[in-house]
């Protein structure tokens, strides 16, 4: 799958492949793989969301305006993503 590129952690595609492949004895449908990877995705921007939101505090405790100015516009972009159905 193309998605699994799109992933930055190992963690989440092992999770995804295991996921794709795990059999419980009834097929799945690609609608439903494709929820459980856009789950997936979500909670990475969420994790990413987070952690910029942590740095943009630093930056600005160290008067880097540079820095947040960045991470302001990485912000925007993931609240985007992450309101994209």
């Amino acid at each position: 799958h193309g998605f699994i590129e799109y992933l930055n952690e190992s963690s989440l595609k092992e999770k995804v492949v295991e996921i794709e492949w795990q059999t419980y004895g009834e097929e799945y449908t690609n609608q439903e793989l494709d929820d459980c990877v856009r789950v997936i995705q979500k909670q990475q921007w969420i994790t990413e969301l987070e952690d910029k939101k942590q740095a943009i505090k630093r930056a600005s405790k160290s008067g880097d305006s540079d820095l947040q100015q960045q991470l302001l516009m990485e912000i925007v972009s993931l609240n985007r993503l992450l309101k994209s159905p």
